[in-house]
């Protein structure tokens, strides 16, 4: 998803987070951070190929509006600015998650937040907010 036309770059972030707590697990687990060449192009291989076959028949859930969900991740913080325009509920949820993996952030807090801005109108459910 990362290298698709509408969202490159995107998750270069969640990649880099993501790909630190994997480590960080692994190596609690006292088990090797790197994967045999041999394997890793197998799993390359299977994950292009299920990226593929979800992309046939599932092309329309891809989520593709990134910088509404990145404007919105201060807004979902407790000392996040607030937001007057109008996004999607999937805008929403896509900046708490974005928010939940900075350092320091309480996911209760962010629930709350997300919860408060619904409540508050500006979020439409579908897809009339385009």
């Amino acid at each position: 998803m990362n290298n698709e036309r509408d969202s490159q770059g995107d998750f270069n972030h969640v990649i880099s987070v993501l790909s630190e707590y994997w480590t960080s697990a692994l190596k609690s687990a006292e088990n090797a951070p790197e994967l045999p060449e041999n394997d890793k192009e197998k799993l390359n291989d299977i994950s292009l190929q299920f990226y593929q076959t979800l992309k046939d028949v599932a092309g329309n859930a891809r989520y593709n509006r990134w910088q509404t969900a990145k404007e919105l991740q201060a807004t979902v913080k407790r000392d996040g600015k607030k937001s007057d325009g109008k996004y999607e509920i999937r805008d929403l949820l896509n900046a708490a998650w974005l928010a939940r993996l900075e350092p320091k952030t309480l996911p209760e807090e962010i629930s709350d937040r997300v919860v408060a801005l619904c409540l508050a109108g500006n979020a439409v459910g579908g897809r009339e907010a385009k």
